[in-house]
């Protein structure tokens, strides 16, 4: 069974609500009377800032009890590896049996239900 565990709509709502004003700001800026490198570097910076607000509606955890894998991101991890999982601020940190962590720097959607699955993953 492969299960999705996505960012929430808030925190995407927040992200993107930043950027737009962030944006307006930009332009406002723009016709203040700047240096031309400086109007320049404020656009291409809320650009880069833009692609990745917007990168952030693709991350997901999913974990596939089937293949016994847990994906985040680009990596991909043994399930059965991970001790624990615990949430920190807007993150989520995972802990493998190796003494290693890894932080996915945003929050999910069912905190709760993802720990459930580890812990009873463990009790197999």
């Amino acid at each position: 069974m492969t299960i999705r565990f996505r960012t929430p709509f808030w925190y995407k709502f927040a992200l993107l609500a930043l950027w737009v004003v962030s944006f307006d700001l930009t332009i406002f800026l723009l016709y203040k009377p700047l240096l031309a490198l400086l109007r320049y570097l404020f656009l291409i910076l809320d650009i880069i800032f833009g692609v990745w607000v917007l990168s952030i509606f693709k991350r997901e955890i999913v974990v596939d009890q089937e293949a016994d894998a847990l994906r985040l991101g680009k990596k991909v991890f043994r399930l059965s590896s991970v001790k624990s999982v615990e949430k920190r601020a807007l993150s989520v940190v995972f802990y493998f049996e190796d003494g290693t962590s890894f932080v996915f720097p945003h929050p999910v959607e069912d905190f709760d239900f993802l720990k459930k699955l580890i812990v009873e993953k463990g009790s197999e």
